[in-house]
């Protein structure tokens, strides 16, 4: 994820969830990544530190990461929370 500015980033999570070792930008959108296993944010200027992208690429080991909080139904309800207050005001 060589990013310099994220909002959100869906492929991040999709790469978080698929438990595959994760390289991104260390961006303020990306930081909350930092702590789970196999991710590595780099300086988002930074040169590409070519052998280690190599061996995440080589790497077959993949990690469990909890997402819960990112589920879908957890943000089509807080998505439904904002509507719903909307509606009301």
């Amino acid at each position: 994820m060589p990013s310099l500015l994220e909002a959100h980033s869906v492929a991040l999570i999709e790469a978080l969830a698929s438990g595959v070792p994760v390289l991104a930008s260390d961006i303020p959108a990306f930081r909350f990544a930092a702590r789970y296993d196999g991710v590595v944010l780099r300086e988002a200027k930074a040169p590409l530190d070519v052998e280690q992208v190599r061996r995440m690429l080589a790497s077959d080991t993949r990690y469990e990461r909890d997402l819960d909080f990112y589920a879908i139904s957890r943000t089509a309800a807080s998505y439904q929370d904002v509507a719903d207050q909307l509606c009301r005001n």
